[in-house]
This record gives structure tokens, C-alpha cells and sequence, in this order.
């Protein structure tokens, strides 16, 4: 199943930011197994509400409430700033941070905006959905 701008502003992206994850969600999908209208519509629906609409890869918040959160991994001072939501599911906190940069081999730990980038968000928030093993839904 081919993903287009069309599609993507169909589903409620924004249409002035939906052209720049065709191609990165384009690439990405089949080696997750999303690669039903099912299992489509679904991830959609979540990107597309966590991004609002593809308008943010970076949580609104500041962070600040993640901070001391021993639970995500917020051990250091500052790490809740750090570490907020980025990606298109919003992934939050040191640990995750640590987890996808071991699993993607992308230093994201040290490099946490480049998870604001169209394929590194489009990619981060894959391996959140198939790390939670959510096709199954």
C-alpha cells in the first residue's frame, strides 16, 4: 500500500506538513508489517494525533514535568528537557531514548533534535509501535 499526500491530508495531516513523511513512511512501513489498510489507518491515527497533524515532532511541553521521573529513565538533571517527546509518537524519557538509539544504531542519546528529522521521526516512532508489538491490534 502506497502512501501519498493525499492520502495523508485525507486522514487529517495537516496539508501544509504532510508531503514530508511520504517518503519516509513510504520506506519504513513494509519493514514493520504495516502492510494492511487495517494495521494503516491505525498507525496513522496515532502519529497523526500525537503530531497533531504532523505539526510537531517535538512535544509542545517543555519537558520539565518528565524531570526526576525515574520511571522513563530521568536519573541526570536536565534529562526531563532532554529527553521530551520527539518523533511523531512523542517518545519521552532517557530510557527509550537509549533503547531505540541501541536498537536504530543512531546515536540519539547525545543527538536528540535529529529525532525531529522526517525519516528519524518517522523512523524513532516505527520502533516504538513494533517494539510494543501494536499490530497485533
Amino acid at each position: 500500500m502506497q502512501i501519498t499526500k493525499e492520502i495523508l491530508i485525507a486522514c487529517g495531516a495537516d496539508p501544509r506538513f504532510a508531503a514530508r513523511y511520504v517518503l519516509p513512511l513510504n520506506s519504513h512501513l513494509p519493514l514493520h508489517g504495516i502492510n494492511t489498510p487495517l494495521r494503516v489507518a491505525h498507525l496513522l491515527a496515532q502519529l497523526l494525533h500525537e503530531s497533531d497533524r504532523f505539526r510537531a515532532s517535538r512535544e509542545y511541553a517543555t519537558g520539565a514535568a518528565y524531570e526526576g521521573r525515574k520511571d522513563l529513565g530521568n536519573v541526570i538533571a536536565g534529562d526531563g528537557v532532554r529527553f521530551a517527546g520527539r518523533g511523531l509518537i512523542q517518545i519521552t524519557g532517557r530510557s527509550n531514548y537509549a533503547a531505540l538509539s541501541k536498537s536504530l544504531s543512531v546515536d540519539y542519546l547525545n543527538n536528540p533534535a535529529w529525532m525531529q528529522r522526517p525519516d528519524d521521526a518517522v523512523r524513532v516512532s516505527l520502533w516504538y509501535w513494533t517494539s510494543r508489538n501494536l499490530n497485533k491490534w
